[in-house]
């Protein structure tokens, strides 16, 4: 991992994404209210349960989703205050990943032109020039100027989400958001994938804001990680606290949730069963959004949205009841 830096390349204040839904002016709560910061140089992990909003998010963070509320800032910029060629300038620093590489490349376009068409797109024309950055950037992710003749069909599972990291790559960006990019990948294939991340941000100094639902993943890789919850965030501090000290009820039934690679008769019985189905984002309680699941849910908790609170250094949590004994020792 890599150190702890001040300098925030993103910074979200009290961010809503809802969507129109067509009935009766109803709106899909995505993103329902967060803030934090990401610092130049980490890896910032989102994690969460399918529907918390977590890819919402991530799209928000490339300026491909426009906030309904609140407000981004990337490296200090406002990006929906850009005119169009401003924008189309500046966004090139911010780069996503999607979770599926083979929607992500075109069948009928060889490799090549795949990883030249972020070139392409943003006026470069001298192909010879094009060519040469696209190999570079294949040959970092390991993949040679044979390959690159090829179609993505020639190529495994791995090796097409190299190929688009090497096109991400060609922009050279400071940030990539990294949206469940190991997710279908095979388990002997997803280690030497995350090794590469590494390797690349030591390289080129990258900021990453990986998205994913497994903790495995995001503990091994991240600086801090970030918990999220039907559009909002329950909990944020580093990846070692977040392990060993989660102070979220919602955040401890994750942990608890983990396999443990022990033998049955060595691993305790520690799992926190949530019981309940997760409320519609048409429709969110009124106070926490966690307190229809909750093992200590009190009154306050279904009437007042709890506030967002550093309760230790850097250890940042939305939860009423996180000084009580009986939460912080569940």
């Amino acid at each position: 991992m890599t150190a702890t830096p001040q300098k925030s390349v993103l910074q979200v204040a009290d961010l809503h994404i809802h969507f129109p839904t067509g009935r009766h002016g109803q709106t899909v709560k995505a993103v329902n209210g967060i803030s934090f910061q990401v610092r130049e140089g980490e890896t910032f992990g989102v994690i969460g349960e399918s529907g918390s909003g977590k890819t919402t998010l991530g799209r928000a963070l490339v300026s491909l989703v426009r906030p309904t509320s609140g407000k981004i800032l990337q490296d200090g910029v406002d990006p929906s205050q850009l005119n169009r060629r401003a924008l189309q300038t500046h966004r090139r620093q911010f780069q996503i990943i999607f979770q599926d590489p083979n929607s992500a490349l075109n069948p009928r376009m060889k490799v090549i032109d795949a990883v030249m068409e972020p070139l392409v797109a943003i006026g470069r024309r001298d192909y010879l020039a094009m060519e040469k950055i696209a190999l570079d950037a294949l040959a970092r992710v390991g993949l040679t100027a044979e390959q690159a003749r090829r179609y993505p069909h020639q190529f495994s599972g791995g090796q097409k989400q190299r190929i688009v990291i090497a096109r991400a790559l060609t922009l050279q960006p400071r940030v990539l958001v990294c949206d469940e990019v190991v997710a279908a990948l095979d388990v002997s294939i997803r280690g030497e994938v995350l090794n590469l991340f590494a390797q690349l941000q030591k390289e080129f100094g990258l900021t990453y804001v990986f998205i994913t639902h497994d903790l495995s993943v995001v503990s091994h890789i991240s600086d801090r990680i970030a918990v999220m919850y039907l559009g909002c965030m329950m909990e944020l501090g580093s990846a070692q606290s977040m392990a060993e000290h989660p102070l979220h009820p919602y955040t401890q039934a994750l942990l608890s949730a983990e396999p443990l690679p022990l033998p049955s008769h060595m691993r305790q019985d520690r799992r926190i069963i949530l019981k309940g189905e997760i409320p519609s984002p048409m429709n969110p309680p009124a106070g926490c959004p966690f307190s229809t699941r909750c093992p200590h849910v009190q009154s306050i908790c279904e009437t007042e949205k709890p506030a967002w609170r550093e309760m230790e250094p850097d250890h940042w949590v939305a939860c009423h009841l996180t000084q009580s004994p009986s939460v912080g020792n569940a």
